[in-house]
């Protein structure tokens, strides 16, 4: 459990520097920025439930072309294990894809306004605020994920019982 609270306080470091970081960026560097935070914070999840992980074999299942070396494969590996809920996986997903459009894009001053983001803008989860521009809706969803992401560090939490609550929740509709 120290392990686990030390990695949180860290966590929680490193936001508050990339917070502050975050109003000299361009709209490349908050989408590359925060999808990184994110796909960290999903490492940290992975970490805290694997008790054999050694320095040794880390980098051979997260990088390069390890099983868990794409924000994709975490993603998806991470939902088929319960260690993220149905809408977290779709929302990492959502800002992976807008992520991939910036990081691909030849047009150096891409913003969030642009019409490639359209598509991927649109799958991210939750209404913009009024008068709420799409860099400030994207900020907004990957700040609330990555606090959602935080109570997998909680031993109260249970992927089965969130599972549930999403299925009578869908049932309704």
């Amino acid at each position: 459990m120290t392990d686990n609270l030390s990695a949180m306080q860290a966590e929680e470091i490193r936001l508050i520097k990339i917070a502050l970081r975050l109003h000299k960026q361009t709209h490349t560097g908050t989408a590359l920025l925060l999808s990184a935070m994110l796909e960290q914070f999903l490492v940290l999840i992975f970490e805290n439930n694997m008790p054999h992980l050694s320095n040794r074999l880390k980098p051979k299942l997260f990088e390069g072309y390890g099983p868990l070396g794409s924000f994709s494969a975490k993603i998806d590996i991470a939902y088929a294990l319960g260690f993220i809920t149905a809408l977290e996986s779709r929302t990492l997903h959502a800002v992976r894809g807008i992520r991939n459009t910036f990081a691909h894009s030849s047009n150096l001053d891409m913003s969030f306004d642009h019409e490639d983001l359209v598509e991927g803008l649109a799958k991210l989860p939750g209404e913009k605020k009024k008068g709420q521009d799409n860099l400030g809706h994207f900020t907004d969803v990957a700040f609330a994920c990555h606090n959602s992401l935080q109570q997998h560090f909680s031993a109260k939490f249970n992927p089965l019982e969130e599972y549930a609550i999403e299925q009578k929740s869908s049932k309704k509709k």
